[in-house]
């Protein structure tokens, strides 16, 4: 009985030990990531890794227009490809909320209109916007809010 106790850890050791080394070859462990929003990241695509210089946090601002609110964003090194991803909404908590939830649309213009409905003098419009270059997404920008006139 002992003899078969003994007999069972060393299966159970040998088990351990496999799939330690199995994990170790298919690169099993995550990389532990760094916090915050990197100027650079890797963007990878087969075997190769690709650098993707990110722009800056883009500076977003307000123009109100007669039942309308014009946003416009602009960063440095904007490059032809370049995409968007913006949120509106009423406020900045229902911005902020679309962000947490990725309620966003996507976008190839830096700027967007806004039109109020019939009636809708001094509506509150706010927004945040990220640009995306080749799948990867830069850091959100300020809100801007602004009403319509």
């Amino acid at each position: 009985m002992l003899l078969a106790a003994a007999g069972g850890v060393v299966v159970v050791l040998v088990t351990v030990i496999a799939v330690l080394l199995w994990q170790g070859r298919s690169g099993g462990a995550a990389q532990a990531q760094p916090s915050g929003s990197p100027s650079v990241a890797a963007h990878q695509t087969d075997d190769n890794a690709i650098d993707v210089a990110l722009p800056g946090r883009p500076e977003l601002e307000a123009r109100t227009g007669t039942r309308r609110v014009t946003f416009r964003w602009s960063y440095p090194d904007a490059e032809p490809d370049d995409t968007f991803h913006l949120v509106v909404g009423r406020t900045t908590d229902a911005v902020d909320e679309k962000m947490r939830t990725s309620s966003f649309r996507t976008t190839a213009k830096p700027s967007t209109t806004v039109k109020a409905s019939k009636g809708g003098k001094h509506r509150q419009f706010c927004a945040r916007v990220q640009v995306v270059r080749q799948g990867v997404a830069g850091p959100w920008s300020g809100a801007a809010c602004e009403r319509t006139s």
